[in-house]
């Protein structure tokens, strides 16, 4: 799954999928560490993921995390991405996430506007940052800020 949506070298930072053994890896460091990692199931076949990893290479960064999303081409368009975005988003705020940050190509306006309706703020763009077949390609920076829940009184 993860391999033929990198294929399509349109959405994701890598042209194709790393082994299956880093990717079982990754998963299970992500789930040991607390971070939000789904997976969007269809007849117990995975058609998309998303995943929210908390930064911690600094202790300045430790309330952001990063979203990743894929969904195959053919489940694009059914909400299956907005649920997945939605769920994690829930899971990152209860873990303690202040703010989600993502990247974006700039050509990516479908995504672009998902991400907007989930309340996703435009924080910049980095011209170029891209090198895709056809030339160079800009990236988008988004990020979500957390709402701070009311304290409940004692």
């Amino acid at each position: 799954m993860l391999d033929e949506v990198a294929r399509e070298r349109r959405y994701l930072a890598f042209e194709e999928a790393p082994p299956i053994e880093r990717i079982v890896v990754y998963v299970e460091a992500n789930i040991a560490t607390g971070n939000t990692h789904l997976v969007g199931l269809v007849d117990d076949i995975i058609v998309g993921w998303c995943d929210i990893v908390r930064d911690v290479s600094r202790p300045t960064r430790r309330h952001c995390g990063t979203l990743g999303i894929g969904i195959l081409a053919q489940y694009r368009g059914l909400g299956l991405g907005r649920l997945l975005m939605q769920q994690a988003m829930a899971g990152a705020a209860a873990s303690g996430l202040k703010r989600i940050e993502l990247t974006v190509r700039s050509s990516n306006q479908r995504a672009i506007a998902l991400y907007a309706q989930l309340g996703f703020a435009h924080e910049g763009c980095q011209r170029n940052a891209i090198m895709a077949e056809d030339g160079y390609e800009d990236r988008d920076l988004m990020a979500y800020l957390v709402p701070e829940q009311p304290q409940r009184a004692a």
